[in-house]
């Protein structure tokens, strides 16, 4: 997800990246109601609509292009801004695998897989 996101933001200025990223929350909530782990109910949904909302307007500003590349090679700035809503949604998928995987570990338990986890990426990643 993370590198999806840095290909995105060749396309897309990081404030929008910001932006669209943060619909995340959206998808986590999505993806728990389909897998049977969350109930729908109208409070939740109106939630959902309402930040989904202030995203879109928020990220609309008719004749503005603040793409920090201007292009990435066939994408411009919607292709950019598509790919960060891309990585918001597999960013989504890890919070819920991981919060399944994890949900039988006590607090300290958890604190201990997540910093395997950072270490593992510091150094495994490494650009």
């Amino acid at each position: 997800a993370d590198w999806v996101w840095y290909l995105g933001l060749r396309g897309t200025s990081v404030a929008d990246g910001t932006i669209i990223f943060n619909t995340m929350s959206a998808f986590v909530f999505l993806l728990e109601w389909c897998s049977g782990s969350r109930s729908l109910r109208l409070r939740t949904a109106g939630a959902v609509c309402l930040s989904l909302l202030g995203v879109a307007i928020v990220q609309r500003r008719p004749g503005e292009d603040f793409a920090a590349g201007g292009s990435f090679g066939c994408f411009g700035q919607s292709g950019g801004n598509l790919l960060v809503l891309l990585a918001a949604f597999l960013y989504a998928c890890y919070q819920v695998k991981f919060d399944q995987a994890t949900k039988s570990l006590g607090i300290a338990s958890t604190n201990v897989v997540v910093g395997l986890q950072g270490l593992a990426s510091m150094l495994f990643l490494l650009p």
